[in-house]
């Protein structure tokens, strides 16, 4: 979104559902959007402790860090206009238990274990085994008062690395993910798109990183949200520069959409399948 991210998209549509019912919405500002842009930029400028921690981290990390998945695409439509296809499916109260169940056994998020069943499809039809997607992830600033009403866009990305060149057990592949994401976010004073540009500096290369993962599963502040409780009957959007782009939401349980780039379709990306089979849902 270039606008607002989910959770505003969910404090906009929260303020309409009430007005068109007739409630009384109260509006108490304490912080300004452009106030926390301005914060973000000084403390981008800084040369702290945590920035200089997070440098440290990032530059000896990208040294084995790889690019893109390498997967294949349908060549005679490269040349034609880009489209994407969407495919959806939900995840019904058992599954999503299942996956929690599996989550909470080994400590991690749900999140997590969707995030690694992607991996799982990505690396089935990757030439690498050793690449980086993206994770767009919501950088709401807790120490700032009220920033949970502020409508803004939040998101920031995070050059996720994954590793498929040994053979290990989905679960070792679980808490690996886990281990290593809490690391990245413990090192986020370096913005996403500086970790992309230190990356192609040790490439030697234009990197770009097309697919996408996001999850918004318990970023809701209560059940009784709009997007938590109501059923989207149709969505679209396109990005530039994504072939793939991976969405997991609370709605009906659970839900999986996925845009893929027409490009890509030459392959059947069976992602619920995989999921089925790695979560025995």
């Amino acid at each position: 979104m270039l606008i607002t991210d989910f959770m505003s998209a969910n404090l906009i549509l929260n303020d309409l559902d009430n007005y068109y019912h007739g409630k009384a919405v109260e509006v108490k500002v304490e912080t300004l959007y452009r106030d926390i842009v301005l914060y973000n930029q000084r403390k981008s400028m800084s040369k702290s402790k945590e920035r200089k921690k997070a440098e440290r981290y990032w530059q000896d990390k990208i040294r084995n860090m790889g690019t893109a998945p390498e997967l294949i695409i349908n060549n005679q439509k490269t040349g034609e206009r880009e489209t994407f296809k969407q495919l959806k499916f939900f995840i019904d109260e058992e599954g999503k238990e299942n996956i929690n169940e599996i989550a909470k056994e080994l400590r991690v998020t749900a999140s997590t274990v969707i995030l690694t069943a992607f991996g799982e499809v990505i690396n089935k039809w990757s030439k690498n085994s050793k690449f980086s997607i993206n994770m767009t992830m919501l950088s709401r600033d807790k120490t700032i008062p009220g920033v949970d009403k502020v409508v803004g866009d939040f998101t920031d990305v995070n050059v996720y690395s994954m590793d498929y060149s040994s053979c290990k057990s989905f679960e070792s592949r679980i808490l690996e993910n886990q281990v290593s994401l809490w690391e990245d976010l413990q090192n986020n004073a370096v913005s996403g798109i500086e970790v992309l540009r230190e990356l192609g500096r040790e490439k030697k290369e234009n990197v770009m990183i097309p697919i996408v993962y996001t999850s918004t599963l318990g970023v809701s502040d209560s059940d009784n949200s709009f997007l938590s409780r109501s059923n989207i009957s149709y969505k679209i959007s396109q990005t530039p520069q994504v072939w793939i782009d991976c969405q997991i939401a609370e709605e009906r349980n659970m839900t999986i959409n996925k845009k893929i780039l027409e490009i890509m379709m030459e392959k059947k990306w069976k992602y619920k399948n995989i999921l089925q089979r790695k979560l025995q849902m």
